[in-house]
């Protein structure tokens, strides 16, 4: 079992180049994996149906990671 102090540590090494493709990223689940993922410097792509609650949810993750990453 992978203890949370490893977890933690990983990450920064995991996020480093990556990018995340979230579907459903507007609302919910994948609009907090998205925050997440951008928090932890992952250039992040959100995806949804949902025009307007999209927009919003580009500009909430913008907010944490800056344009470019999102």
């Amino acid at each position: 079992m992978t203890s949370d102090a490893e977890i933690q540590t990983a990450l920064p090494a995991f996020a480093s180049g990556n990018v995340a493709v979230i579907t459903g990223g507007a609302s919910g689940i994948g609009l907090a994996a998205a925050k997440r993922f951008a928090a932890m410097g992952v250039k992040t792509v959100i995806a949804d149906i949902g025009g307007v609650r999209l927009d919003q949810a580009r500009q909430a993750v913008a907010a944490i990671a800056g344009d470019d990453a999102v």
